[in-house]
């Protein structure tokens, strides 16, 4: 994520530095644990986070790939532990940053 400075020796991701902002920009993260807010809904969750991207995975692909058909009217604190760390991986991928 390049929040921290190697102690010894380099970094490289995408052939760059973790801290360069082209690196950074190309690399998702869930966090282990994280939390969300538990009033949106599955759906608005995975949309919020599409709009932080200027060329987002399609809403369609992110539900698909993280296991979340049929749940995405539910309230993120209606779902089980599993179901919430699908949905912070969904987030993850929403900006579609692994081919580029």
């Amino acid at each position: 994520m390049g929040l921290s400075s190697p102690t010894y020796g380099t970094v490289n991701i995408f052939g760059a530095d973790p801290r360069n902002h082209s690196a950074r920009m190309r690399t998702g993260v869930m966090l282990q644990g994280g939390k969300a807010p538990e009033m949106l809904r599955v759906r608005e969750h995975i949309e919020l986070f599409r709009g932080y991207y200027p060329s987002p995975m399609a809403y369609a692909n992110i539900a698909q790939v993280a296991g979340l058909d049929g749940i995405e009217s539910r309230f993120f604190g209606q779902l089980s532990v599993g179901q919430k760390q699908r949905v912070l991986f969904a987030l993850a991928l929403a900006g579609d940053r692994m081919c580029r």
